[in-house]
């Protein structure tokens, strides 16, 4: 094995901070289409294991989502 030389660093380390860094608004739209299948998930399970609680939390997750996505929506228009 080499030694790693500190170009070679350099350019991963930067590679890898491009990569986790995301917009606010890109960052709220993956979190917020995330929650909403989350949401149906449960909405599903509820439905088909006849539970209404764990049917109406998986509504209310998957609206908590759609707000997020729309929230993320706003941000990228008003360039935050």
């Amino acid at each position: 094995m080499g030694r790693i030389r500190s170009s070679d660093y350099t350019l991963r380390t930067t590679a890898s901070a491009n990569v986790t860094q995301m917009n606010t608004s890109s960052h709220d739209k993956a979190a917020g289409i995330s929650k909403s299948i989350a949401g149906r998930a449960k909405e599903v399970a509820g439905a088909v294991l006849g539970n209404p609680q764990l049917k109406t939390e998986g509504k209310v997750e998957r609206l908590e989502g759609r707000v997020q996505v729309k929230t993320g929506q706003i941000k990228k228009v008003l360039g935050k």
